[in-house]
């Protein structure tokens, strides 16, 4: 069985995360404050639900007034105010004579992030098996049955139309990830009613093998038994000395192919057909010891280049994830590309653990790390990077982003079609860009399509790009390229702008990104001093990270942007 290889918050996914508070916040503090704009898109795409379900037992029925009751917790009192509010919206009358809708959580579902919606001709079940299954579900049912698509706090479509709701299982959700982080400004905390507590790895150690067998910067020799038994003392004796520690990280010391080939090791990697069985045969027997004093405690192994191919005979044991950091990744082509040697390598990675049953940890740097407000061409790969994830067996995905302030690109796009993709790998390319563009269409107003033509664009130059996470923009699409699509550009968002409306500010705040670009084409003071004032009005997007703000003082403008010394 699967196991829980770390307390991750698994965030509400269903609705996108993106405001500068909570995105459930009180009920009442939401349902006095009209100014959230809405709008009704007859033609919105929804993609359909990612498991089947049963076929209606029973016609769809038109509801016209609704008794809704829950439990007594937090989330499920929340759940319950948000469906009235929504009802409400769609001129439905609550009643007590009306159709029923009950909420409820049952921690004996076996899928705790769950759910599962039945009804019949006089109401409507949604259990879950906790409270994020429970929201989960809340916002399926919203946006299948009333039409509520959810992008940010702000931003809020309804279609119009009846409700009509029919017998039987209407829906059933199992995650196909056990553990979900997707990290974006600036939600890092949120209340009971929310779903829980933020939660991370707690405590996390990391020791290198040879540190803990005391061969200094020699790799040890992991088929000595005498080994084994200093590491266990070692390791022992480290956690009774630090204590609070929930996960222990182990490393190998170097990134090089540097390893024991005495016969004993070098028997062990003729039969295991990796230098890899060497650490999963020596781990699996350090963790079995350790684990009899720390039951709870977990433990992971850090993927290094001669780990990268799986043992064939022996299995790692289900106490040891994987951590695979994909931060290297190339961003602007997918992890399947064939024609990208560090990307099938990665993969053929990912696939031989997989195939040997691993827990598979990912961290997936989805924003730059060095930059914020410049270009950063990932939205073309997305779809098939989790799908990739979730062929190979993935457990866990920890998405990396900047959490520290908005960004000046997409990351808003990016964080919902993230959350979307967590729920659903496997979606079609199709169902994907109906995604996008019902965001782009929401979140940047009737502009939205000389938007998705910049993005399209941006995608295609980028392809054969090499950069990453903490790499250059010029890296995936040089400056050289994107001069000679600058005219272009600069129309794609003159368009975007002029046709906006009152999501004008989205608009301007999203072309930073090719300003930024623009500037270290062509260098130019007074486009760089409104750039930088723009960037500081409210929402206040930083630059770097810990660096906010451009050093003005000390910076020549008539230079690029990547000329410029920054502060905090």
């Amino acid at each position: 069985m699967k196991r829980f290889i770390a307390l991750f918050l698994t965030i509400l996914l269903i609705s996108a995360v993106f405001s500068s508070c909570d995105f459930l916040k009180n009920y009442e503090d939401i349902r006095n404050d009209e100014s959230s704009p809405e709008a009704t898109t007859p033609d919105q795409t929804t993609p359909e639900d990612n498991t089947p379900v049963d076929p209606p037992t029973t016609p769809p029925q038109k509801i016209t007034s609704v008794n809704i009751t829950c439990g007594k917790s937090a989330i499920e009192n929340y759940a319950a105010a948000e469906l009235r509010w929504y009802f409400t919206k769609k001129n439905i009358t609550l009643s007590p004579d009306g159709f029923g809708i009950e909420l409820k959580i049952d921690a004996s579902l076996a899928q705790k992030d769950g759910y599962r919606i039945t009804a019949d001709e006089n109401g409507l079940v949604l259990v879950a098996g906790n409270e994020r299954g429970l929201a989960y579900g809340l916002y399926a049912f919203l946006e299948k049955y009333l039409g509520v698509h959810v992008y940010s706090p702000d931003t809020v479509v309804i279609d119009e139309g009846d409700v009509m709701i029919g017998g039987g299982v209407l829906a059933v959700y199992e995650p196909a990830f056990e553990i979900i982080r997707n990290p974006w400004f600036p939600i890092e905390s949120l209340s009971e009613k929310d779903g829980g507590n933020v939660h991370d790895l707690g405590s996390i150690k990391t020791l290198s093998l040879n540190a803990i067998v005391g061969t200094g910067n020699i790799q040890p020799c992991l088929s000595d038994p005498e080994n084994l038994t200093k590491a266990i003392g070692v390791v022992e004796n480290y956690l009774r000395a630090v204590k609070n520690v929930d996960t222990l990280s182990f490393a190998p010391a170097t990134e090089y192919d540097i390893y024991c080939t005495c016969d004993a090791c070098a028997a062990v990697i003729a039969e295991e057909g990796s230098p890899a069985g060497l650490y999963v045969r020596f781990l699996n027997q350090l963790t079995e010891a350790i684990s009899a004093e720390y039951p709870t405690l977990k433990y992971e192994l850090v993927i290094r280049a001669y780990l990268k191919t799986a043992p064939t005979v022996t299995k790692l044991s289900d106490r040891i994830s994987l951590r695979f950091d994909i931060s290297k990744c190339h961003i602007s082509h997918p992890i399947t590309d064939g024609n990208c040697p560090e990307a099938v390598a990665l993969a053929d990675s990912m696939r031989s653990w997989g195939k040997m049953g691993a827990n598979i940890h990912v961290e997936y740097g989805l924003t730059a790390t060095e930059d914020f407000i410049p270009v950063f061409a990932n939205l073309g790969t997305l779809r098939e990077n989790f799908r990739f994830f979730a062929e190979c067996g993935v457990d866990s995905i920890v998405c990396d982003g900047n959490i520290v302030c908005p960004t000046g690109e997409f990351g808003e796009l990016r964080v919902y079609l993230v959350s979307q993709l967590l729920q659903n790998p496997t979606m079609s390319e199709e169902e994907y860009y109906a995604l996008m563009d019902a965001f782009l269409k929401a979140y940047y107003g009737e502009g939205w399509m000389h938007i998705r033509e910049f993005i399209d664009t941006v995608t295609e130059l980028a392809a054969d790009g090499h950069q990453t996470a903490d790499g250059s923009p010029f890296d995936a699409i040089t400056q050289e390229e994107y001069a000679q699509h600058a005219e272009a550009f600069d129309e794609l968002w003159d368009q975007a702008e002029a046709l906006a409306g009152d999501r004008i500010d989205f608009v301007k705040r999203a072309r930073f990104q090719w300003r930024y670009i623009k500037l270290c084409i062509n260098p130019n003071a007074e486009d760089a001093q409104a750039l930088i004032s723009d960037a500081a009005s409210k929402p206040r997007v930083g630059w770097r990270p810990a660096q906010w703000n451009v050093d003005t003082a000390n910076s020549d403008l008539n230079l690029a942007p990547t000329e410029w010394v920054y502060r905090s």
